[in-house]
């Protein structure tokens, strides 16, 4: 099994949700609300409306004592998807056209590997790394490592440091002159 990479170039990033939100809105918000919060695959696929808006506006996500927003740009594409497909509060998200149940796994991978191959990126992408895309954006971001494991769930940072393929820093220095 090929190992999946996160998607480390802003540049790739901004073409995918170039191409997802000219291709499949649906498919736009998958992109940019996994990207965005690091939950599992099956997590956000089984979201329904009411876990993303409420009254007018995007909810905020508690993962182990961490509160994560979404984007603000998301909601007025949010909005007018779920008025678009008449979904309602209880109603899957990510939804498969003809089973109206959660896309799966193969679904989402065969949408992403479309991408790709269509924009001809050179990279290993898969589902997972919508999540890696948002671990190593946040380790990149200045998130402590240790809080980076602890929100991944990892249990160690050796873990985190290979999941973000980023290799750990070597000797820290410290001189204290007391």
């Amino acid at each position: 099994m090929l190992s999946v990479s996160p998607i480390k170039e802003l540049q790739m990033i901004e073409s995918l949700k170039s191409y997802f939100y000219h291709s499949n809105i649906r498919d736009y918000l998958f992109f940019v609300i996994s990207i965005n919060i690091p939950l599992k695959l099956n997590d956000i696929v089984t979201l329904k409306v009411q876990d993303i808006i409420e009254e007018g506006a995007l909810k905020t996500f508690h993962i182990h004592h961490y509160d994560i927003h979404l984007p603000d740009y998301l909601l007025s594409d949010l909005t007018s998807f779920i008025q678009q497909h008449h979904l309602r509060s209880d109603d899957y998200l990510f939804q498969s056209v003809k089973t109206k149940q959660p896309l799966t796994r193969q679904q989402v991978y065969r949408i992403i590997n479309e991408a790709v191959m269509t924009l001809q990126l050179d990279a290993h992408i898969g589902a997972q790394s919508l999540k890696k895309t948002f671990a190593y954006h946040a380790y990149q971001h200045h998130m402590d490592i240790h809080t980076l494991q602890h929100l991944l769930g990892h249990q160690s940072k050796s873990e985190t440091y290979k999941f973000i393929q980023i290799e750990p820093p070597v000797n820290k220095e410290l001189h204290l002159n007391l």
